[in-house]
């Protein structure tokens, strides 16, 4: 009863709009902080790891995990245009886990070291895509509600 009376609700259509024909590639922009050499890198070592192991089995996992990844995207998706907004790229991070599983399925049995390489790679790239590309510190630090606090003080 109580999820028949969830559905009578308008939600958050007051403030949050439906998802629009480029929503999903701002997403998977969003996720990769907006660089494109994250991105590449990312599918890179996905292709190469997904050749590694084809047909070894590993193909089953990979798009059970696909789908869990893509079941909070279908059900936001479609619950968002035909009742009311929901879908938020945070919604998304509870089937995040999943695409990362999917991704790196082919390295499943890489030695350590070369797991750290890699992994270390990755995490510089992403890091300075974060920091230097978005420059989360000076949006971080710099908040429009503290400078319309200061100016009304003032």
């Amino acid at each position: 009863p109580i999820f028949f009376r969830q559905l009578g609700y308008a939600g958050v259509g007051q403030w949050l709009d439906p998802p629009g024909t480029y929503w999903l590639p701002d997403h998977l922009a969003w996720v990769f902080q907006f660089s494109v050499l994250l991105a590449a890198l990312v599918a890179l070592v996905a292709v190469i790891g997904w050749a590694r192991h084809r047909g070894k089995g590993h193909r089953a996992f990979v798009w059970m995990c696909l789908a869990w990844w893509a079941l909070p995207l279908v059900v936001g998706w479609t619950y968002s245009v035909w009742r009311a907004p929901v879908l938020q790229h945070s919604v998304l991070l509870f089937g995040f886990p999943y695409a990362v599983f999917a991704v790196f399925a082919g390295w499943a049995h890489l030695p350590v070291k070369r797991t750290v390489l890699m992994s270390s790679g990755i995490a510089v790239v992403s890091v300075c895509a974060l920091v230097f590309g978005r420059r989360h510190f000076e949006l971080a630090y710099t908040s429009k509600y503290e400078a319309s606090v200061e100016q009304g003080l003032a």
